[in-house]
């Protein structure tokens, strides 16, 4: 569902997210959410990881590949993000299960907003054409391309070390954001991040 809205004063392309509540569904029992909590932890340990390895090949020049973990971090992050909304009743089932798939997702479930309405309703917005840049790098981060007259172009041309410095930083940045909310109001998701 695509529409025009307002954001920060401009006009922009963003996509809704689907927040079908889970009442009617088979996995509302308490047991089963609460199992989830370990697959929150799992994902960001895993994204803590990456972002590790991210900064070693940093450390050591290997500027592409570094970019490479460092947005594969952002994406894990994602998915943890959108594992605590699942938690919080605030995504769908079918949300939840595209998030271990879909990298466009993952992406721009960092980037979220919760538009508020004048009727007081409210709603998790995303833009996925905001991450296509991050799609486009990730593939030039590993892979050779092609340029007029058949010419190579490596990731060495594509991807420079700034481009991964930027990712590092939008990493951490994006893990002090969680954490701090997370301190503040003791929620996780959108509800510790936008409490």
């Amino acid at each position: 569902m695509e529409q025009k809205a307002k954001y920060f004063g401009y006009k922009r392309d963003i996509l809704k997210m689907k927040t079908k509540k889970r009442k009617n569904q088979k996995d509302t029992k308490k047991h089963v959410i609460r199992n989830l909590f370990p697959l929150y932890n799992a994902c960001m340990d895993n994204a803590h990881g990456l972002l590790d390895e991210a900064r070693l090949l940093y450390s050591n020049k290997y500027y592409q590949r570094s970019f490479f973990l460092a947005l594969t971090a952002y994406e894990e992050i994602g998915k943890a993000q959108i594992t605590a909304d699942y938690i919080n009743d605030l995504v769908s089932k079918e949300e939840f299960e595209k998030s271990f798939k879909a990298h466009d997702l993952k992406c721009a479930y960092n980037q979220r907003f919760i538009q508020i309405y004048k009727n007081g309703s409210s709603e998790l917005i995303y833009n996925s054409n905001e991450i296509k840049e991050f799609t486009k790098k990730r593939v030039q981060s590993l892979y050779v391309g092609i340029k007029n007259n058949h010419q190579p172009s490596s990731p060495e041309d594509q991807i420079k070390p700034g481009d991964a410095k930027e990712m590092i930083n939008l990493v951490e940045d994006t893990f002090n954001e969680i954490f701090n909310a997370y301190w503040l109001n003791q929620w996780i998701g959108t509800k510790g991040l936008f409490k």
